[in-house]
């Protein structure tokens, strides 16, 4: 169905008087229809943008995790750690002064 049948529609069903009446305003709410059309379709492919965008920066996060996680070094064993205190006396001599 298009513009043309529909106004013909009208035109017979009203008579061309009072069609004419309504004629703008159903072309009104064709051209709303459209740009809603518009921006319907608009928003989807930006939508769809921000899917993709968003599933490759989750790929590359998850790689970089991945990276990040090979390159840290497990902690020394229990046995090669120097668990000795610390003697704050050590580094002052006789006179209460820092050693060099």
């Amino acid at each position: 169905m298009d513009f043309k049948s529909v106004r013909d529609s009208i035109t017979e069903k009203l008579g061309s008087e009072n069609s004419g009446v309504i004629a703008d305003d159903f072309a009104n709410m064709m051209t709303l229809e459209k740009e809603f059309n518009d921006k319907y379709e608009n928003l989807e492919k930006e939508n769809q943008k921000l899917k993709e965008h968003n599933e490759k920066l989750i790929s590359a996060n998850a790689n970089l995790l991945m990276k990040v996680g090979s390159e840290v070094k497990p902690p020394k064993d229990e046995e090669e750690v120097d668990e000795k205190p610390f003697n704050f006396a050590s580094v002052f001599d006789e006179k209460g002064n820092f050693k060099k």
